[in-house]
C-alpha cells in the first residue's frame, strides 16, 4: 500500500509541476501580448517571416503548430 501512496504522491507533485508551467506561459503570453499588442499567433507569423521574407502562405501554414488556440486559416494569424 505504501508504494501506492508514493506513486500518487509523486504524480500529484508532477501536475502541480505541470500546472505551474502552463500557468507560467499563460502569464508570459499575456504580457507580451500587452506589452507588444499582438497575439501569440501573430507574433510567430512575423518570426517565420522575418526568418524567411518569402515564404508563402502555404508553408507558413505547415510551420504554424498544430494547436487549438491557433487559428487554423493562417490568414486569420496576421488579422488583428
Amino acid at each position: 500500500m505504501g508504494s501506492n501512496t508514493s506513486n500518487s504522491s509523486d504524480a500529484q507533485v508532477a501536475l502541480d509541476s505541470l500546472r505551474r508551467i502552463v500557468r507560467s506561459l499563460r502569464e508570459a503570453a499575456r504580457l507580451a501580448e500587452r506589452r507588444f499588442g499582438l497575439s501569440g499567433a501573430q507574433l510567430f507569423v512575423l518570426h517565420e517571416v522575418a526568418k524567411t521574407p518569402e515564404i508563402s502562405l502555404k508553408e507558413l501554414a505547415e510551420r504554424a503548430p498544430a494547436v487549438g488556440s491557433v487559428p487554423t486559416r493562417p490568414q486569420n494569424l496576421i488579422i488583428a
